[in-house]
């Protein structure tokens, strides 16, 4: 237990950097975004996509760091964070569902439709698209393996 108790404190410190970095990174695209041609209408679309995509990544950061911090003060939840990783059912079902190619695909996909928010409504529409796609394919697979395992 004591060494996955180190894990949790070396994932709490990459939890905590992750932050910055994508508070760094959120900052620097809003002070160096380029105004795409287009409508009102898209460019209101992509600046709440751009709020709501950094909701969504601050809040998961935080929901995971808190609940790192909650397991590394109760042995209890220490071990049953322990338990939940390492769950054979579960562990082989990521094996099946959440390869390594397709989360990096996910997150480029997703890291590009920013990106492409702030040069180009055309290439940003496109490309969330795809990122949509990509994520939606991945649930239904999940979905379809813990149903079948």
């Amino acid at each position: 237990m004591k060494q996955f108790k180190k894990k949790l404190q070396r994932r709490q410190l990459w939890l905590a950097g992750a932050m910055v970095l994508a508070s760094a990174g959120i900052m620097l695209s809003r002070r160096l975004g380029i105004e795409p041609a287009g409508s009102e209408h898209a460019r209101s679309f992509i600046n709440g996509f751009h709020v709501g995509i950094v909701t969504a990544v601050f809040g998961s950061l935080l929901f995971l760091i808190l609940r790192n911090a909650g397991a590394l003060q109760s042995p209890e939840r220490l071990q049953r964070l322990y338990i939940a990783e390492t769950d054979e059912r579960l562990l082989f079902i990521r094996q099946r569902v959440d390869s390594a190619g397709m989360t990096t695909v996910i997150y480029g996909l997703a890291l590009a439709t920013l990106i492409a928010g702030n040069l180009s409504g055309t290439v940003f529409f496109a490309l969330l698209g795809a990122t949509i796609f990509a994520v939606l394919a991945r649930g239904i697979a999940k979905l379809y393996f813990r149903g079948k395992f």
